[in-house]
């Protein structure tokens, strides 16, 4: 169903709302009301300037009743219908994309393997096998091992990866260490290296944490084909002396926390 609004200064808002079920008249009511709410609590700029002289309901797509599952007791989760009334009104609000609900994908990295798509385009009244974590089955060489972080960073924090003789440590072009780690070093205020503290936690000058145990590296030469976005990099995952597990990541020589095990 389209629902066009049209102010006395002939200025036009045009939102088409989709439901799987029955628009009743008071769920197409709701959605009018959600949508001039949402229009009038735009910026200066896009809100009306007048009042609404017409309002018009359009419908944009009939189909079929295919039929749906019941519940057990012969009717939908009352949940289900919260929770798609709730985020419909965040739209109106907000966006169409302003509510995202998690997708699995394939990928390498902790970053590429979890996606946020818009609400918009998913039943959130029904199953959402994507919503699995084990969605995707094809495998991934290269990819690092389970548990997947449950921290990551949507900064990376660089830091030094060091030998126990200070020198900084690489990654050759057959994923070998160029030396046995022994120490990481946070590089700029703001690291994540507090006296006893967990790594993320903000500081004022640079710390250093011995490294206890630690796995890989995982290196990764993607889209080798593609001078212009190409990636290569390499991942490991090391526990530092305060128990504290973390997966760093060397890209262009420069090692960065990519995220956090809790």
């Amino acid at each position: 169903m389209a629902i066009e609004a049209e102010t006395e200064s002939g200025e036009l808002q045009l939102r088409l709302w989709r439901h799987q079920g029955a628009l009743s008249a008071a769920a197409l009511a709701d959605r009018a009301r959600w949508q001039l709410d949402g229009w009038l609590d735009q910026g200066e700029s896009s809100r009306p300037s007048s009042g609404i002289v017409r309002l018009t309901l359009v419908p944009d797509e009939v189909v079929a009743a295919s039929g749906r599952q019941l519940g057990l007791w012969g009717a939908r989760n009352d949940r289900s219908e919260d929770v798609t009334r709730v985020v419909a009104r965040l739209q109106a609000m907000l966006g169409p994309d302003s509510v995202t609900v998690p997708e699995y994908r394939g990928g390498l990295s902790p970053t590429e393997r979890l996606r946020m798509v818009p609400a918009a385009v998913v039943d959130l009244g029904e199953e959402r096998p994507a919503a699995s974590r084990y969605w995707v089955e094809q495998p991934w060489p290269g990819q690092i091992p389970a548990p997947s972080p449950a921290r990551i960073h949507p900064d990376p924090v660089p830091v030094d990866l060091v030998d126990r003789h200070g020198r900084s440590i690489g990654v050759n072009g057959r994923g070998e260490l160029s030396g046995e780690p022994h120490t990481v070093h946070g590089r700029a205020a703001g690291n994540p290296f507090v006296g006893g503290g967990p790594m993320g936690h903000p500081s004022a000058g640079n710390r250093s944490r011995r490294i206890i145990r630690w796995a890989g590296p995982w290196p990764a030469d993607q889209r080798w084909w593609d001078p212009l976005t190409r990636r290569r990099r390499a991942r490991m995952q090391v526990v530092l002396e305060d128990d504290s597990a973390h997966l760093l990541a060397l890209e262009h020589q420069v090692w960065s926390l990519e995220a956090t095990y809790d």
